[in-house]
């Protein structure tokens, strides 16, 4: 089976681990939160994780010079 990418905003609230969708609503306007993919009423799975990684500090930092990406506790690994 294929689990889909794009969810639905009760989905995507669900899937965040916002209580309602007013919560979900919030963290969009405040910015925490990506909107819905352009032109659609779907939220992307990916965006959602990258927003939740910067949120709670997981987010890799690329240090352009080198190539590298640096996360938390993890050794760092060479970009291709």
């Amino acid at each position: 089976m294929i689990e889909p990418r794009g969810m639905s905003k009760e989905q995507a609230a669900a899937y965040a681990g916002c209580e309602s969708l007013s919560a979900i609503n919030e963290w969009v306007r405040r910015g925490i939160m990506p909107r819905a993919i352009p032109g659609t009423r779907k939220w992307d799975k990916k965006a959602i994780d990258v927003a939740l990684d910067r949120l709670s500090g997981l987010q890799p930092k690329i240090e352009a010079q080198t190539g590298t990406i640096r996360r938390e506790g993890i050794p760092e690994c060479e970009c291709g």
